[in-house]
């Protein structure tokens, strides 16, 4: 329903945007909410199931905050009435951080590889992640290897250049 809401906004509405306390809910700290990795993935892989180009914008918006590794914060305050909440779902081990975000990850390689309408944008979205991504060190393994896939379909020059920063002469 949130969702319905969100595509029903206009995408200039800035102040207290839906959209954005939409997508605060799909990040890995400061959500607020206690929805699990998998209920999460399963709203973005049914908005770009819908095959509709709003729902499909809002999906990958989401699945960019679910990438997100660094700059975490909430766009909405955690009490209800007299009842103050807790900040939502958060990892408890190092395995917990690798397992969100391998799970995120691996949904974006998947959506690169399908070679489909979505796929250019999925490669945006895990180059814009993939330096932050880097500095989780549990990560570079299947980093690495979704990379390597993803370069054998041609040159991925904003890939290279996240993970590769630029030479100061």
């Amino acid at each position: 329903m949130l969702c319905q809401f969100t595509l029903s906004e206009d995408k200039t509405e800035n102040y207290n945007s839906i959209r954005n306390i939409l997508k605060s809910l799909f990040q890995l700290y400061l959500s607020g909410t206690h929805a699990t990795k998998e209920q999460r993935l399963n709203v973005i892989n049914n908005l770009i199931a819908s095959d509709t180009e709003n729902s499909i914008e809002l999906a990958f918006e989401l699945l960019d905050s679910s990438l997100e590794a660094w700059h975490f914060s909430s766009h909405h305050n955690f009490d209800f009435g007299a009842n103050p909440r807790d900040f939502g779902y958060r990892p408890k081990t190092n395995q917990d951080v690798e397992d969100w975000y391998k799970l995120f990850i691996e949904y974006t390689a998947e959506l690169i590889a399908s070679d489909s309408q979505v796929s250019s944008s999925a490669k945006k979205i895990l180059s814009k992640n993939l330096r932050s991504l880097w500095r989780v060190s549990c990560l570079r393994d299947v980093i690495e290897k979704i990379c390597v896939e993803i370069s054998k379909s041609g040159m991925w020059s904003d890939g290279f250049q996240a993970i590769n920063p630029p030479v100061s002469g």
